[in-house]
């Protein structure tokens, strides 16, 4: 049986490697347009790219971060990464929904994203594992009671 910090950290990796891969998509996609000649990197900011699409780029950022925090074994990078995990599920559905051409995609897409937003929701769904919830669990705070059963 898989222990569930291996299964945190798979998790935690196939999040993050979701992440760099779009990050890395807009960073190709960028370089594509100044190959053929309709921009140039004079041209390209951080501001220009995060007004446009601020969206493809947080969400990315946000989840290499929730990443992060959960290989480090912090207790809040659990919640983060489930957060994360499911706001990338939504977001995939709604790229696909949301082209900029108007054309409707081919039935291949819709099936890649249902299956990427279900595998997104299934890693979700075993973070929030009760076993996974025990390994972040704070421990109990001391009684301050002074009384005993015997003096009840």
């Amino acid at each position: 049986m898989i222990k569930p910090a291996q299964l945190e950290k798979a998790v935690a990796i196939l999040l993050l490697l979701w992440s760099v891969f779009i990050l890395y998509s807009i960073y190709a996609s960028l370089q594509a347009y100044v190959d053929f000649g309709i921009l140039h990197w004079r041209d390209v900011s951080l501001t220009g790219i995060l007004a446009l699409a601020h969206y493809r780029v947080i969400i990315p950022v946000l989840s290499i971060a929730a990443a992060a925090m959960l290989l480090a074994g912090k207790r809040s990078g659990r919640i983060a990464c489930i957060t994360m995990l499911f706001v990338n599920a939504i977001f995939v559905c709604i790229s696909v929904y949301s082209s900029d051409n108007g054309a409707i995609p081919a039935q291949s897409v819709f099936i890649n994203a249902a299956l990427i937003a279900l595998a997104f929701t299934g890693m979700g769904m075993l973070l929030l594992q009760t076993e996974m919830r025990m390994r972040h669990r704070k421990p109990p705070l001391p009684s301050n009671d002074t009384e005993t059963d015997e003096t009840r």
